[in-house]
């Protein structure tokens, strides 16, 4: 209990890389969760750039907006036209309520603002594009800058300023 309301807790799943013979393996967790069923918080398929995240109006968002400012990075709105709403952490952040009553916060890779892509000679343009993907700002760098940055600042989910101002600032 904090300031008299009740935190929700958010879990993690736990996962290792394992190299072995030039061969990497990922294991994770099993959570209980299913999909869409579970999902309270985020947006479970990336690909549909222009839908606005399921927002559990309460405890989820006040825990991720908390950490968000914690790491220094800003609120922006997410999604188009009537459907726009702000946040502070990456669009899709994933919060699901599992079946034992436990909120688990999954696909975090992106949870770090991008770096502006710099284009070299041999680059094609597919491989700039997806930069914002992989090439992220370290948290140091982040908490230190004045007024935070916004996590998806080079993505498709920003819709903060249509004129292009979200990625200036990241310049």
């Amino acid at each position: 209990v904090e300031g008299g309301e009740e935190v929700v807790k958010l879990h993690f799943p736990m996962s290792c890389n394992l190299d072995y013979l030039g061969h990497r393996l990922t294991a994770t967790s099993l959570l209980p969760i299913n999909s869409d069923e579970t999902l309270v918080h985020g947006i479970s398929n990336a690909r549909n750039l222009g839908v606005v995240p399921v927002l559990d109006g309460g405890e989820c968002k006040v825990a991720l907006e908390g950490i968000g400012r914690s790491m220094g990075l800003r609120r922006h709105v997410v999604g188009r036209g009537d459907c726009r709403t702000v946040i502070t952490h990456a669009a899709d952040v994933e919060v699901h309520k599992g079946t034992d009553g436990n909120y688990y916060v999954l696909d975090t890779a992106r949870v770090l603002p991008p770096r502006y892509p710099v284009c070299t000679s041999g680059d094609s343009s597919v491989g700039v594009s997806q930069r914002c993907l992989t090439e992220l700002f370290r948290e140091e760098f982040v908490r230190r800058v004045k007024g935070g940055l916004n996590p998806d600042g080079m993505s498709g989910f920003n819709h903060e300023c249509e004129g292009g101002e979200g990625r200036r600032r990241i310049k």
